[in-house]
């Protein structure tokens, strides 16, 4: 008799950020879930959830590299580079042990470029909204996947594994358009680590335990120190371009400091 297959196991773990779900090359499958998921995802999966499943290892040893340059016209983004990579098979004098490891590195100059914008150019900043591509407006991020999958007896399945994302972006807003170097940065960060022991007990039955760590973190800062107050701080600090005498968090700009650099 042939035991049931263990179900595949998902990896990707709420987040903050929908680009986390890039993180996974080539998946194995996609559901979408409808309907509370309270019980499976935990309490914000109250209308349904999207599941993304990645691939396995197998006995044998498969990869693959892939590189994209170029624009985007139909998502509207600009100057995008994309670098990523997929491997997987058995781990050498491990029986009985595959692995399968994924990443993606994507670089985006502007994200969604406006085609009116070279109708407002000002003359002291010829050439700031050539082609319609906004400043300050570009992404970097770093996705990454990896699972080990452990078979001790055929109907015995244990895997372990773990995701990361990390996004790095900048938002153009019109009110930095004489102060591009702060307009507004963000940094989100997504992670999960996990492990899944599956048991198929008769043809007919099986079971599973599950454990699973993940964290998702948004900050937002200033362009140019980001979220390093100190840069900020008397004496040594660099002071606020922005400073504002009624912000209760920068109580000295540069214009309150005396000759002997008191304030």
């Amino acid at each position: 008799r042939m035991p049931l297959p263990a179900p595949l196991s998902p990896t990707i773990s709420p987040v903050a950020s929908a680009t986390a779900l890039n993180a996974v090359i080539d998946p194995a499958r996609i559901e979408v879930l409808k309907g509370p998921q309270n019980a499976y995802f935990g309490r914000n999966a109250f209308a349904g959830a999207i599941n993304v499943v990645t691939k396995e290892g197998t006995d044998k040893y498969f990869g693959s590299l892939e590189g994209i340059l170029g624009d985007y016209y139909t998502s509207k983004t600009r100057g995008t580079k994309i670098g990523s990579a997929m491997a997987g098979g058995p781990i050498p004098g491990m029986k009985q042990v595959n692995f399968f490891l994924s990443g993606e590195r994507r670089e985006t100059e502007d994200r969604r470029p406006s085609f009116i914008t070279d109708q407002v150019t000002d003359p002291s900043q010829p050439g700031l909204f050539e082609n319609g591509v906004l400043p300050s407006n570009g992404s970097k991020t770093w996705y990454g996947i990896g699972k080990i999958s452990l078979k001790p007896k055929p109907e015995q399945t244990l895997k372990l594994g773990g995701t990361y994302n990390e996004d790095k972006w900048r938002q153009y807003q019109n009110a930095y358009r004489f102060n591009l170097e702060h307009a507004p940065r963000f940094r989100d960060q997504n992670y999960s680590v996990y492990g899944t022991w599956s048991h198929c007990v008769t043809s007919k039955a099986y079971y599973e335990v599950k454990a699973n760590i993940f964290s998702t973190d948004r900050i937002r800062g200033d362009g140019k120190f980001f979220d390093d107050l100190t840069k900020y701080a008397l004496p040594a600090g660099q002071a606020d371009p922005t400073y504002d005498s009624d912000e209760a968090l920068f109580w000295y700009g540069p214009n309150d400091l005396d000759s002997n650099g008191d304030p």
